[in-house]
């Protein structure tokens, strides 16, 4: 037997044929489910658009009700605008508020906001919402985004004695 003082032993590297198979299905499967979501990502900024437009809503509620004051938001131009009421019988625009983090993050996306009733709403110190003339919503408010081919996005509803929004 020939002496050999360096023994080299191969192991064998790389990927068995079951294993590159089973890696092919699986990322030919993520492919056929996940690429079709992202196609479309006028259709994600468009729900994230009314997520945001929503809280918006909760955000100019809830400050009316911590400041006592009339919030008044418009919310039927991009982006909306949240201010305090110029005073405390007329819900009209009066100086302007800051959203929180500064201005409204809300995306650069082309949709539609469609309301039941006026663009523009009051709450007072109660969190009670009003029309822009301080007339006492008597039915609910419903503001629907849609997408940029016409249908919707999501829906949301504005209470009419409570104020609260919801889906």
């Amino acid at each position: 037997m020939l002496f050999m003082p360096f023994t080299f032993i191969y192991r064998q590297q790389g990927f068995t044929l079951v294993e590159l198979v089973m890696t092919m299905v699986v990322v030919g499967i993520l492919a056929i489910v996940v690429l079709p979501k992202f196609a479309n990502v006028n259709d994600f900024e468009a729900v994230g658009y009314a997520d945001q437009l929503q809280s918006v809503f909760r955000y100019a509620q809830k400050t009316a009700v911590a400041q006592r004051r009339l919030v008044y938001l418009d919310f039927g131009v991009q982006p909306p605008t949240l201010s305090v009421a110029s005073s405390s019988t007329t819900c009209a625009a009066g100086t302007a508020m800051a959203f929180p983090g500064g201005s409204p993050a809300l995306p650069d996306t082309m949709v539609t906001v469609q309301s039941s009733g006026d663009t523009k709403i009051c709450f007072d110190g109660l969190g009670r919402p009003y029309a822009p003339t301080f007339t006492a919503l008597t039915t609910a408010l419903t503001v629907t985004v849609k997408y940029e081919d016409g249908s919707t996005a999501k829906t949301f509803t504005v209470e009419p004695e409570t104020g609260y929004v919801h889906e």
